[in-house]
């Protein structure tokens, strides 16, 4: 009955939100941009120092809006973002570059969400829906690891990244414009010579309760955009609360930088759900993702590779590697070909502990050229066929299980062709929290205790065992009922006081069998 509930009143909010975003205005934000037949890199900048998006409107993102050095961009608790459809270089996207600021802050009662023009917001549209525009990028003075001349090796034709010692070209946009620069602000660009002049502290502002759904478009081969693109995004800056659904490429991915990350829930991601890559240096805490299965109805979908890809750089012998320090993260996959739970990569270093990493074909690789160690401490690898190159010598306290009473790691979207367009079913549901007292849940490694970043969380995984998930209430998830709304079983359905035969011959008349 508490499901029951839930739906009838998520029926009548999407009934009324839809009433509202009816009567709302629509602002195409190429109108508080320079307009087309500007200066050359100017086109898509904010035309005002300070501008605020309310949630009285609806925002139309149709062209590239860049936030450049000295200006901010604020944005309404509830505000909706609709982007139009593109491709290649015209694909729409919102970029932060290096000195900008967002300041998104929204509320879990009052979501910011970015999606296409496409999505109804009604819950309708699909899962498998992805590509339809670009995505969040946020572009800092922190440190990386590039140097002069490096190349996207997956770009195909290969692209130069490096303009010198520490600063570079974002990936997932167009080269060479000066507004895709993130990292040092060198005095000497274009050669070898020069410090970088980094800033590890920077601010580019706050992401609080944003939901970025559906992007992903690929400019070129091999070469897309991210849900949430960082490079060298620094430590002042605010992530809290990312919600990243059915991207095209990564969930979300850190080049380089210093930024911490808490309470990000990845969803139905065609690649990697979190990369770390160029002497990442973050923290990251609460990190939730789940991949659809390989196969949706007669259709086989590329949606998600590896749970984690931990990368220092494309390149050996750097002076330094990348060292994320993540704990607390449930990644829940599937038993694709050649996916990994964990894929530790070249350059890499960090910590990765108090995790559960459910449902891959294989556990997890660690490339060990050049040598470099990544501790990984009190992780729970559920239901591998192969634990791949993680192994007890090399983890801590770390079990490989086959269990699944643990976890319900289980996830089936049925998907139909109705006049073209892709209707999905969920016919499973997905519970992340595991039940309080699971022994198997419990930890002794406590980084909280040396570092005040982290929040005090005795167990493994991304939810406190036998609480309401934080991702109830904001999140496209929740609202999409693929998640168990209500932790354990409902008791009392029939609202007598007690538990009994009453009470299961609901249960069982509702839902066909336990909410389980």
């Amino acid at each position: 009955m508490k499901k029951l509930n839930k739906f009838m009143a998520l029926a009548s909010t999407v009934i009324a939100t839809g009433a509202i975003l009816n009567a709302q205005s629509t602002i195409n934000l190429s109108t508080l941009a320079v307009p087309a037949g500007g200066a050359q890199y100017t086109q898509g900048n904010l035309l005002n120092t300070v501008t605020t998006l309310t949630s009285n409107n609806t925002y139309i993102l149709d062209t590239k809006i860049y936030v450049v050095d000295g200006q901010s961009l604020y944005i309404e608790p509830g505000t909706v973002i609709k982007a139009t459809f593109g491709q290649g270089e015209d694909a729409p996207a919102l970029i932060v570059s290096r000195g900008g600021k967002i300041y998104a802050e929204g509320t879990k009662d009052a979501p910011i969400i970015f999606t296409t023009i496409e999505d109804p917001l009604d819950g309708s549209y699909s899962a498998i829906n992805k590509e339809k525009w670009g995505g969040i990028i946020l572009l800092g003075k922190a440190y990386n690891n590039v140097l002069y001349n490096d190349q996207n090796p997956e770009a195909q034709p290969s692209a130069q990244i490096g303009i010198a010692n520490g600063e570079c070209y974002i990936e997932g946009l167009d080269y060479p414009d000066p507004r895709h620069h993130y990292g040092a602000l060198t005095r000497t660009p274009n050669t070898v010579t020069g410090t970088p002049n980094f800033e590890n502290d920077d601010n580019s502002g706050v992401l609080r309760y944003v939901s970025i759904r559906h992007g992903g478009s690929e400019i070129g081969v091999a070469n897309e955009i991210n849900g949430l693109t960082c490079g060298s995004v620094g430590s002042k800056t605010v992530l809290e609360h990312i919600e990243v659904v059915s991207n095209g490429d990564d969930g979300i991915e850190f080049f380089g930088g210093t930024v911490n990350i808490k309470y990000a829930n990845i969803m139905f991601c065609e690649d990697d759900y979190i990369d770390t890559d160029q002497g990442y240096s973050g923290k990251g805490q609460f990190i939730y993702g789940v991949m659809l299965p390989a196969t949706q109805g007669d259709s086989v979908i590329a949606m998600g590779d590896n749970g984690l890809e931990w990368d220092g750089n494309d390149y050996d012998n750097r002076t330094v590697v990348s060292n994320p320090q993540f704990t607390n993260v449930t990644i829940i996959g599937h038993a694709g070909s050649g996916d990994y739970g964990l894929e530790l990569k070249e350059e890499c270093a960090g910590t990765i502990s108090n995790s559960i990493i459910a449902g891959f074909a294989i556990a997890g690789r660690h490339n060990n050229t050049p040598p470099t160690t990544t501790n990984v401490n009190n992780v729970l690898f559920l239901n591998s066929s192969s634990n791949g190159s993680l192994n007890s010598s090399y983890v801590v306290n770390s079990p490989f299980v086959t269990s699944t009473s643990i976890i319900d790691d289980i996830l089936t979207i049925n998907t139909t062709l109705s006049g073209g367009i892709w209707i999905q079913s969920v016919v499973d549901q997905l519970n992340p929290v595991p039940a309080a007292g699971t022994p198997e849940i419990s930890t002794d490694f406590k980084p909280w205790e040396t570092d005040d970043f982290f929040t005090y969380a005795p167990y493994k995984g991304a939810f406190e065992p036998g609480a309401e998930p934080w991702t109830q209430g904001w999140t496209l998830h929740t609202s999409m009922g693929t998640d168990i709304s209500t932790v354990g079983c409902p008791t009392d359905i029939d609202k007598n006081g007690t538990t009994g035969v009453g009470d299961a011959l609901l249960l069982n008349n509702e839902y066909g069998n336990s909410c389980y």
